[in-house]
């Protein structure tokens, strides 16, 4: 489902093993068990978000497939217990005054707080639109795998928006 990305990535089995260097590959790294059923705990998981996981990871996707681009944002596919923490609201990463709605699920960190979300509600949907945090009426994308995709095109699309 997401080979040309995973061909164009470095996935490594734990963060603590990352040394940072600068390669024009994007970086992933993969998913504990634990975390997927800790996030269960709190939601269901859409299946290409759970697929994507399995698959690839998480990390950041800031190299485009051609690696003509490079973005300077984050590009942050969330893992699990970043999401939980955000959730529970018990998460670093934000500030104090930040907050969801009871249907939004960030999966997305673009920078510090600019998250793209998906609608709970929506979890059933064979495809789940997704939106930035600001404006849940207007989808980004028809679905998770395709605003993956889209940054994978372009890792800087969100800035032609």
């Amino acid at each position: 489902m997401f080979e040309l990305i995973k061909n164009a990535s470095i996935i490594m089995k734990d963060s603590d093993e990352y040394i940072p260097i600068m390669v024009n590959k994007n970086l992933f790294f993969k998913v504990p068990e634990n975390d997927f059923l800790e996030l269960t705990k709190h939601i269901t998981i859409p299946s290409d978000l759970s697929n994507f996981w399995n698959e690839i990871g998480y990390g950041f996707l800031t190299i485009s497939k051609s690696e003509s681009i490079r973005t300077g944002s984050d590009n942050r596919i969330m893992d699990p217990l970043s999401i939980v923490d955000i959730l529970t609201g018990e998460s670093e990463q934000v500030s104090p005054e930040f907050t969801l709605e009871p249907y939004q699920i960030p999966f997305f960190e673009r920078f510090s707080e600019y998250f793209i979300c998906f609608d709970i509600r929506d979890v059933d949907k064979p495809k789940q639109p997704v939106y930035w945090i600001w404006d849940m009426e207007t989808p980004l994308a028809v679905s998770i795998q395709s605003f993956i995709y889209k940054l994978f095109e372009n890792p800087d699309f969100l800035n032609e928006i």
